[in-house]
């Protein structure tokens, strides 16, 4: 089979920078985290969950772009390596976020949110990282939800503010033009693990 274009031009594609910053290279190798209604032939479990895979995808100037049939075997590599990569391009796009910390009256914080234009936000659920940069000030583990592309929740485990914004979190999903997933997921800097569907706690 010969080697489809755009695996020729990998590393090849700078995305607009602020005037000073250098262009950053999009990213040819990244997963989208989905719910499983959306599963295409490419799609990989995500372990333990039940409604939520990973997708295979690059990134495009338009978005990701997931990896049909014909691109994902042209690939030629094992899953755990392509998922192995995905990750470090998941931290590096954590390392450009800025979190939104959000407290209580008492000013205890009640979650941390972290959102982007990019479509890789939702990856960052897979890198070790996560749990690392929020450990301090969330404890673990750490309770996350992502309910679309773009946007990820972060809660301390041990408090109730999950529950409080359920609702909020159920709507986000259900709205998103790109949805994520309906579960919610505790980590620590070792583990992912799904404790449910957040979409149908009332």
């Amino acid at each position: 089979m010969k080697a489809l274009p755009w695996l020729l031009l990998i590393g090849c594609f700078p995305l607009p920078a602020a005037p000073g910053d250098a262009p950053r290279k999009l990213e040819t190798v990244c997963v989208a985290v989905e719910p499983v209604v959306l599963r295409t032939r490419t799609s990989q479990a995500l372990k333990g969950c039940k409604n939520t895979v990973l997708s295979p995808a690059r990134e495009t100037t338009d978005g990701l772009k997931i990896l049909s049939e014909e691109e994902w075997a042209a690939l030629k590599m094992p899953w755990e390596d392509f998922l192995a990569k995905a990750k470090q391009a998941a931290a590096r796009h954590l390392a450009t976020l800025k979190p939104e910390i959000v407290k209580d009256s008492r000013g205890i914080v009640e979650y941390i949110k972290l959102q982007s234009s990019s479509p890789l936000t939702s990856s960052i659920l897979l890198c070790p990282e996560l749990a690392k940069t929020f450990v301090l000030t969330l404890g673990t583990p750490i309770l996350v939800v992502v309910p679309d592309r773009f946007t990820v929740y972060l809660f301390p485990r041990t408090s109730g503010a999950f529950l409080k914004h359920g609702k909020e979190l159920a709507a986000l999903f259900a709205e998103a033009t790109y949805p994520g997933s309906d579960e919610a997921f505790e980590i620590t800097e070792t583990s992912i693990k799904s404790i449910g569907n957040f979409t149908t706690r009332e």
